[in-house]
Formats: structure tokens, sequence, C-alpha cells
């Protein structure tokens, strides 16, 4: 099989760009400071919980036409800014925000007809699932399993005015006339984007947001007509 990415929507194999995998396998370091305490043999380690970025790499490689291709492509990596979303052929049912983060130093190679160079991206740490994109209505008392050992942020998406509680951290919403979405990691209210503010229509009982924690969480909730959940779920 020849692999292939797509970046931002953008397919690297219509640009006649196919690529190797080997280090979509990496892990991301862990965000921990290690302190010498005098008086205590070792070292103590404080774990905030959270992971650095990973750098991600990819040999790349263009069989023939490279000029025109090469160019083509250095243009699309080139003009795209901040995160964005990269998948490749190696992991079908995962994706990672990613931005271009090198240059582009490609070496051609049979008088242009072909050549390669290495593509880098800065990504974060989070593999999502594709699995958890997809809203899944909820009712009272249902229980949302989390698959993964990673605790996710869920977009949770309310019709009405209610309360809603996932394992015991309550929200409630009022003054919503339709829906509004409660975006547990950006930890903002909004009814289509962010430019859509309805912060003041939440209260957050726990002073906290929803998560996800690993295996079982219970949802509750009264008042709104529906509730749909985009769970988000990640592994590293």
């Amino acid at each position: 099989m020849i692999n292939y990415l797509t970046f931002d929507g953008e397919n690297s194999k219509d640009y006649g760009v196919f690529i190797s995998g080997a280090g979509t396998f990496n892990a991301p370091e862990r965000n921990a400071t290690t302190v010498e305490v005098a008086g205590r043999n070792g070292n103590l380690t404080i774990d905030d919980g959270t992971y650095k970025n990973v750098p991600l790499s990819y040999p790349a490689f263009i069989y023939q036409n490279f000029a025109d291709r090469a160019a083509a492509f250095r243009n699309v990596l080139l003009s795209r800014k901040g995160y964005k979303r990269l998948e490749d052929t190696y992991h079908p049912d995962e994706y990672r925000m990613a931005r271009y983060s090198g240059g582009f130093e490609a070496e051609a190679v049979a008088e242009l007809y072909g050549g390669h160079f290495t593509l880098n991206f800065d990504c974060m740490p989070q593999r999502f699932l594709k699995s958890g994109e997809k809203a899944v209505s909820v009712s009272d008392g249902d229980v949302l399993n989390n698959p993964t050992l990673q605790i996710a942020k869920p977009l949770v998406t309310c019709t009405g005015n209610g309360t809603i509680s996932i394992n015991g951290i309550e929200i409630v919403v009022a003054g919503v006339t339709d829906y509004i979405n409660i975006d547990c990691d950006l930890q903002e209210a909004y009814h289509d984007d962010l430019s859509s503010s309805m912060n003041s229509n939440i209260t957050l009982t726990n002073g906290e947001f929803f998560e996800l924690t690993s295996g079982e969480n219970t949802i509750e909730y009264t008042g709104f007509s529906a509730v749909e959940i985009v769970p988000r779920w990640w592994i590293v």
C-alpha cells in the first residue's frame, strides 16, 4: 500500500506526494517537574497530568513531475497558519491537531522526474479517535462509556433550559430559546460558534466543566427536551 496524509483537508495524494510513517507511532512526553529535596533520597516528581507537544516527521517522496508537484504542495503547507487537522493512512481511525513547523528542503533525482523531502509537523499530544467525533443522543440516567484511559472534555449540546449533571458535576442552563453548546475543552458556552457567546446562560454549580473519565460516566438531567454529547475520546 502507498501511504499518504491529509492536512487541513488537502490530500497529499492529489499532489503526487506519498509518505513513510515510521515516526507516527511515537508518544508525547509528560509534563512533570523534578525537585531535589534536602535530606531526602531521590527526587520528588510533580506531574500535572498533561503532555507536551510531540514533533512528527514524515519522509515523503514524489515519483514523477517533481518540480510542479513539489511547488504546489509546498505552497499548500506554508499557507496554513496555526493548528489544523492532520490524518494519515497509518492510523485511519485517528487524527491529530498539528501545525506545519518545517521549511521545505527537497532533493530532486532522475532529472526532476522524482524526488524526496521531509515533512515536519508540531502536534498537540492527543491522538483523537474519529469515533469520538460522533454526537451521541443521551437520555436522563444514561451511562456513557469512555473506552480510553484518558479524560475527555466533551462538547455538550442542550436543547431548552434545565440542569445537567455528569459524574456529579452540575451545570444549570437558563434563558435559552433553542439550544446551547457547552464546550468543556474551551470552557465556553455558545450558540453556533465562539462569536455567539452564551456564558451568561450557564451556572457552574461546582465551579467546573464536565469531564468524561475512563470507564462509565453517568448523565442525569431535567428540563431539556434533548441532550447530545460529542465525547472527543483521545489516546496518546
